[in-house]
């Protein structure tokens, strides 16, 4: 069974990745009324352009209190894949309240005749494999910092999706934001 979206409720829009800026022009291009909510600013696009709450909730509670608030009928989560915290929380709030949610997802990558993958299981097996003085880029987040601490090839260029403050903990790691 479909569920008909009505133009008077409200649909919370999860941010955080690009596809966001698409679906919340998609929902307003049909007269739909649209809240966001980034855990953080945006750092790589135009602000979105409706209302949105930036900051992150202090649990499933403090998110399922502002959703009543907010008078939320359904959620679109657009966060980015690292932020599974978010999505996680949300999906369960919603199954609380009895709301839609849908997740969306990128497509994975995919090789083509002239990739050479090299799949790992972890993180730190993935550094394990990299040969001598190899140059590394990652985007796996600081989570992952301590899976470098054996790190056998020259530098990793590591992404942040912010600047950082703090120094890098090893000789051989340089952020990028």
């Amino acid at each position: 069974k479909v569920a008909r979206m009505s133009t008077g409720e409200k649909t919370l829009v999860l941010a955080g990745a690009r596809e966001a800026h698409g679906v919340v022009a998609g929902l307003r291009a049909r007269n739909r009324k649209v809240i966001a909510s980034l855990p953080e600013p945006e750092r790589m696009f135009d602000p979105l352009p409706v209302p949105t709450r930036v900051g992150r909730f202090d649990g499933p509670s403090a998110l399922k209190a502002w959703m009543q608030d907010q008078k939320v009928a359904r959620v679109i989560d657009t966060s980015h894949g690292f932020d599974d915290d978010v999505s996680l929380c949300a999906a369960g709030v919603c199954a609380t309240l009895g709301l839609p949610y849908l997740r969306v997802l990128r497509p994975a990558w995919t090789a083509t005749a002239r990739d050479q993958w090299t799949h790992f299981a972890t993180v730190r097996a993935a550094v394990e494999g990299v040969p001598p003085g190899a140059r590394v880029f990652s985007n796996t987040g600081a989570g992952t910092l301590p899976d470098y601490a054996g790190f056998p090839g020259g530098i990793v260029y590591m992404r942040q999706t912010h600047p950082v403050a703090e120094a890098s903990p090893y000789p051989f790691l340089e952020f990028l934001s």
